[in-house]
């Protein structure tokens, strides 16, 4: 992403969804996407800034990149927002209100929960398919 390598062990997906739990990570479209192809059941929560030039600040306010980094992070932002409609629900971090933006992606997980494709086992095991 932007010139850096990031990655998440398949094996360690496979491993907590066969173990019954969630598995949230914190990932950019293109990988997003990938898991996607691979979990078609996977929902794609889209994090973001209420706007671009929140974006920019919060990027400038860690102090951990150069501005060449930035820039490349600003123009990957604006490409990525076309992946938008992959995308299951978007949930935007308000200046301040974090925890709030946490709390709506808790819900959407408890809501997704309860989806018939995440019971798919209970509709085979009822009626015995």
């Amino acid at each position: 992403y932007v010139g850096n390598f990031y990655g998440t062990p398949i094996s360690t997906i496979t491993e907590l969804i066969s173990s019954g739990k969630n598995v949230i990570l914190e990932i950019e479209t293109q990988g997003a996407l990938q898991i996607k192809s691979r979990f078609p059941e996977a929902i794609l929560i889209w994090l973001s800034p209420p706007d671009y030039d929140t974006l920019d600040s919060r990027l400038r306010g860690r102090g951990t990149n150069t501005d060449e980094d930035i820039n490349k992070r600003l123009t990957a932002a604006r490409r990525e927002l076309q992946l938008l409609p992959y995308y299951d629900y978007i949930v935007i971090n308000e200046k301040g209100k974090a925890e709030e933006a946490a709390e709506k992606i808790r819900k959407i997980v408890e809501v997704n929960s309860m989806s018939t494709k995440q019971n798919s086992d209970f509709v085979r095991e009822f009626y015995k398919l």
